[in-house]
Order: C-alpha cells, then structure tokens, then sequence
C-alpha cells in the first residue's frame, strides 16, 4: 500500500502523465500549470485530465470537481483562495485586493485582503462592523470613518456615532 501511494504522489509531482498518440503508443508530456491528472493508478491511460479550477475528488472513478485544493489547480496567473474549508476558488493574481492600499480620508478596510469574499472597504459614514466577515455598517467609531470635514459625533454613553460636518469659525 505505501508503495502504490508513493507512485501516486510521484505522478502528482512531477505532473506527468501518460497520454495515446493515436498511433497506440503511450508518451508521457508534462501538463499546462492547472491541468492535474485524474486517473485510475495503476492504469493512467483510463484516466482524465482535471482543468484549471478542477481537482480530482476520487481517483478511480476520475471524477474532477469545481474548486481547488492547491495552486497547482489554478492556472499560472490565478492563486488557489480558500475562505473555509479545504475547497478554495482560483481567483486571478491581479483581482487580489492590495493589503496595503492607500485609501482617501474616511474609507477604512475591512476584513482579510487574502480572502476576498470576506474584505470590504468601508465607505465614509461606515464603520468595520465584523472585520472576520468583512461587514460594514453605518456610523463612525472614530474620525477616520469620518472625511477630513467631518467630526465623529457620539451620544454619551455609545459606541457609534454619526459624522457630522465641522463648522468652520470665521
């Protein structure tokens, strides 16, 4: 049993796998980034190849399921995303949200910038209600859910407020 799994993984690392040249002879060629084997070990000429966004969910029946499991699932400019679980989504490399982004007077993040499912960025009037979520809601906790002519107004005693204009004194 070791044995078949160490063959098994061998096939996984090295992505390779047998395919028929219509001539009836066997090669074997390394797949595109994305593209995994599926197949029946020991017999890989029975067996499929999985697309980007498809992992293999069973090996002798050579089904492929939506989702990945690894980058290795995803195509060479997607990142396997995975929000809970152990099923994540291929999500493009340049539709990741910047962790760091340099935001105008107001607007706040909100959550995890590596899950987008669950990252905002709060509006001004709006505060990160659950940052796990990445929710907001409306109100101000402090003056940086406020713009630079706004002031975070609290009634005493709460802990949300509204943004209200600054009065200019003339």
């Amino acid at each position: 049993m070791k044995l078949v799994l160490l063959a098994l993984l061998t096939i996984f690392a090295v992505a390779c796998v047998e395919m028929d040249d219509d001539t009836g002879h066997l090669e074997s060629r390394t797949l595109a980034q994305g593209y995994t084997p599926c197949n029946d070990f020991p017999n890989p000429e029975s067996g499929v190849i999985c697309h980007p966004n498809q992992y293999c969910a069973h090996q002798q029946n050579n089904w492929c399921h939506t989702g990945c499991l690894s980058n290795d699932n995803c195509s060479h400019d997607q990142l396997c995303v995975k929000n809970h679980g152990n099923i994540g989504e291929c999500v493009a490399i340049d539709s990741m949200p910047d962790p760091n982004p340099v935001l105008e007077p107001g607007y706040t993040q909100c959550g995890d910038p590596a899950k987008p499912k669950r990252y905002a960025i709060c509006q001004p009037s709006q505060y990160c209600y659950s940052d796990y979520f990445g929710d907001c809601s409306l109100g101000c906790l402090s003056e940086d859910n406020c713009t630079e002519n706004q002031r975070c107004e609290k009634p005493e005693g709460e802990n949300v407020g509204v943004c209200a204009a600054v009065e200019d004194d003339y």
